[in-house]
């Protein structure tokens, strides 16, 4: 599955998510694998299968990827419903479509900072304070050539 933040394609730049608003500055977007955590999942980075983590609960942390396992690598999927606005955990993607990302059981949310300097640079995708509401994400299922990679 892909991300993206306000529109613009999530990917990564020296282990670090960020969002790429000209998808020509981005190498690769970032491709994850969702797999299911209890009530909870973990998003492995395609390529190098390392996950999603944020190195510390700090408000406005920079997501990045880390070894499986990690410290703060597992989030709560909520699939967004567009007609009434509302939220539900999943733990499975079947269908494109909004979706927030929270760190499991903290109340902070992955998204982009809505004060960002106005430049084309791409923008840290950033673990954001309690209380926020949950930006929408983007997440949009693609499949790849080898049916087995599939998840």
């Amino acid at each position: 599955m892909r991300i993206r933040a306000y529109g613009a394609p999530l990917g990564l730049r020296d282990n670090k998510l960020w969002a790429f608003l000209l998808v020509d500055m981005m190498d690769t977007p970032a491709d994850w694998v969702l797999t299911s955590a209890g009530d909870d999942v973990q998003l492995t980075y395609r390529i190098s299968g390392a996950v999603l983590a944020v190195p510390s609960t700090e408000s406005f942390t920079q997501a990045t990827v880390a070894a499986p396992g990690a410290v703060n690598s597992r989030w709560t999927l909520r699939q967004i419903d567009k007609e009434i606005l509302t939220h539900r955990a999943v733990t499975t993607v079947t269908e494109s479509g909004w979706y927030c990302l929270e760190l499991a059981g903290t109340g902070q949310y992955l998204g982009r900072n809505k004060m960002e300097d106005p430049s084309l640079l791409p923008k840290k995708v950033l673990l954001l304070p309690r209380g926020i509401e949950p930006p929408r994400l983007i997440v949009e299922v693609i499949k790849v050539a080898n049916p087995a990679l599939n998840k």
